[in-house]
């Protein structure tokens, strides 16, 4: 190895210490307040207290300040001393509620994590330029906080009582928005205009329809919307180039059009218990997939070109009304998985089978014929490590 580069390893070796010394980590106010100055973070859990100590205000080089679980029930009166706050977090402490200028003095918070407190409202967030990620999931807020910088880049408002999502229209630098649980009946409006967003979760909502300019997020990598009631994949779907993860499980889908092909980055496609009766021939040219998740649909067939996919590691086509899989369906030795429990299956196709070396094929609840299940059994042979499930 390199002289210079061992000599750099060493030195960053010897000055983790000096920079863990640097930030002092503080568990409770009173170990804190024997040296206020040089506290940076402190936690504050499970504790009993309904109040915080007023002399809080004494950490004024504080930058992350952490309560969880504990009776708090307000901010201190002089929490409006902490300047340097940068990151606070609020969680599961149930009688906690904000006044309206809590937050005023908090000017360069960058984090705000006020997850499960029961709160109804956030004050104006109007002095808060710097602030990147806000969480307010399970709540019962009823509003978005009003004054959002709009260089925000993380919004979770999850299971809250939050109905009006038109703010989010000025958010243009937003990049993960996590909206389940919300009652939404439309796909919102204001995330058209959101094209740096990567990551959306707007699952277990109302929704019936995917508008078609959801090929303005051109940025997006994951997107989860199961639990809707979505009827159809638009065609403009398969524009959506980046997305690499699709979970849209339990909704109405009829129907994966062959546009939807397209996207030959995705890598995880879950689209179980929709009410799909066949899947495309181009199914083949989603070439980075790896898991494809179709149980709970009404598939009778599946096409043989779903033997091309030349990444996949696992499929699951459990409870659907196959009566054949396709003759190659091993073909590729990337397949650890094939799940087609409840089916109507007589045999498992035995071709480039005895070429894995590793497969887990769940076929139970399928009436197999008793040679079938000999002659696939016959190919876990020299060691290999080979699980078959079916009816004994």
């Amino acid at each position: 190895m390199n002289q210079n580069v061992v000599l750099k390893k060493i030195a960053f070796l010897f000055l983790i210490p000096l920079f863990s010394f640097s930030q002092k980590s503080c568990y409770s106010l009173k170990e804190a307040l024997l040296d206020p100055l040089k506290c940076e973070t402190l936690e504050l859990v499970d504790d009993n207290s309904f109040e915080i100590d007023e002399r809080i205000g004494e950490l004024t080089n504080l930058k992350n300040l952490v309560i969880i679980n504990c009776k708090l029930k307000k901010l201190p009166d002089n929490i409006d001393k902490l300047k340097k706050i940068e990151k606070l977090r609020i969680q599961d402490c149930m009688n906690f509620q904000f006044r309206s200028t809590d937050l005023d003095s908090f000017a360069s918070l960058k984090k705000l994590f006020l997850y499960k407190n029961n709160l109804t409202a956030v004050p104006d967030l109007k002095n808060q330029t710097e602030l990147e990620e806000l969480d307010i999931r399970n709540n019962q807020i009823e509003e978005i906080p009003r004054g959002i910088s709009m260089f925000l880049e993380i919004l979770f408002i999850s299971n809250n009582k939050i109905k009006n999502l038109d703010s989010l229209s000025t958010l243009k630098y937003l990049k993960s928005l996590d909206a389940r649980k919300l009652e939404l009946k439309e796909f919102p409006q204001s995330l058209k205009k959101l094209k740096n967003l990567s990551y959306l979760d707007i699952a277990q909502n109302q929704i019936t329809k995917i508008p078609s300019w959801i090929e303005n997020l051109e940025h997006l990598s994951m997107l989860v919307m199961g639990g809707n009631s979505i009827t159809k994949i638009p065609n403009q779907f398969g524009n959506l180039s980046n997305l690499k993860w699709l979970e849209m499980p339990n909704n109405k889908i009829t129907k994966i059009p062959s546009s939807f092909c397209r996207l030959a980055k995705l890598h995880l496609f879950d689209i179980g218990n929709n009410q799909l009766h066949r899947l495309p021939s181009a199914i083949n040219k989603l070439s980075s997939l790896k898991k494809f998740t179709a149980n709970g649909n009404e598939l009778q067939r599946l096409p043989k070109e779903i033997c091309d996919l030349q990444k996949i590691e696992e499929l699951d086509f459990t409870d659907n009304q196959l009566k054949a899989l396709p003759e190659n369906i091993f073909k590729n030795k990337t397949l650890k998985s094939l799940q087609v429990k409840n089916n109507s299956l007589k045999e498992i196709p035995l071709n480039y089978l005895n070429d894995h070396n590793y497969i887990v094929i769940n076929a139970l609840k399928n009436p197999l014929t008793q040679e079938n299940i000999i002659a696939v059994k016959k190919n876990d042979t020299n060691g290999k490590f080979f699980h078959f499930h079916f009816e004994q």
